[in-house]
């Protein structure tokens, strides 16, 4: 069994949009994760992304687990949310780039509720994402060392 285990790694891998202001953070060194700790209140909609890059395994490989894990960096909102997971429902998933929205992606089929609890700073939160990355590797045009979002 193969183990992958990515991080975000560059500038443009991440993004957040804000329903306060419909201004996408996170291009080009912004830290999303603390716009995202800072910034939601109760009753918003925002929207983040996250791109993992040269993810190895073959098309139509079987995902037995995979998780997104998240550290807490600050916890200016210390309370519960309710989040909806999605995928990047392409091939080879393209970096944030200037004026790009994580809420106007084509989203996979595949999704999943986590309601994690209150953060605490320097804690880890983890979702159950395997139905999601099975879809992406799944489709026709998936193939080793592409990204995915």
């Amino acid at each position: 069994m193969t183990t992958l285990n990515l991080q975000v790694s560059s500038d443009n891998d991440d993004a957040y949009e804000w329903e306060g202001d419909s201004t996408v953070y996170g291009i080009g060194g912004s830290d999303t994760a603390d716009y995202m700790s800072s910034r939601a209140t109760a009753g918003d909609q925002d929207w983040a992304g996250f791109r993992f890059q040269n993810v190895t395994g073959p098309n139509g490989a079987t995902i037995n687990t995979a998780t997104l894990t998240f550290t807490a960096e600050n916890s200016t909102n210390p309370s519960s949310c309710q989040l909806r997971v999605y995928g990047d429902d392409v091939d080879d998933a393209p970096a944030w780039g200037a004026g790009d929205s994580p809420k106007d992606v084509t989203t996979t089929t595949a999704s999943t509720n986590w309601d994690p609890s209150a953060w605490v700073v320097d804690s880890e939160y983890e979702v159950d994402v395997t139905d999601i990355i099975q879809e992406i590797v799944n489709r026709g045009g998936w193939a080793s060392g592409q990204d995915l979002r």
